[in-house]
C-alpha cells in the first residue's frame, strides 16, 4: 500500500493545531491520504469519479470513513467539512 503524500503527512499536525476535526479527500482514489488521515484521528469523507466509487467502497471496509461520495454529489452534499485535500486530481477529474 502506497503512503500518505508528503504533504499530507507533513502538515496534519499543522490540521490538527488548527482545530481541523473533519476531512474531505477529493479524489481519493486508492485511499491512501484517507487511511492515514483516519488513522491520524480526523473525520474523513472519500470523494472519487463514479467509477472509482465500487474500489473505494472496497477499499475502505477496514477504515472508519464519515462517508464515501461520488465528485457529482458533492454540488448538493450538505457537507460541513473543514479541509479539503485535493492532491493531483484537479487536473484529472473531466469537466461535468
Amino acid at each position: 500500500m502506497a503512503s500518505a503524500a508528503e504533504s499530507v503527512r507533513r502538515y496534519s499536525r499543522f490540521f490538527r493545531d488548527s482545530d481541523v476535526r473533519t476531512v474531505l479527500d477529493y479524489g481519493a482514489g486508492t485511499l491512501r491520504n484517507t487511511r492515514f488521515l483516519a488513522n491520524q484521528g480526523f473525520s474523513v469523507y472519500a470523494a472519487d469519479i463514479p467509477e472509482q466509487i465500487e474500489r473505494i467502497i472496497r477499499l475502505s471496509s477496514a477504515i472508519p470513513l464519515a462517508g464515501v461520495l461520488e465528485a457529482e454529489e458533492l454540488d448538493h452534499a450538505a457537507l460541513d467539512v473543514d479541509l479539503v485535500v485535493s492532491t493531483y486530481v484537479l487536473n484529472i477529474i473531466p469537466e461535468g
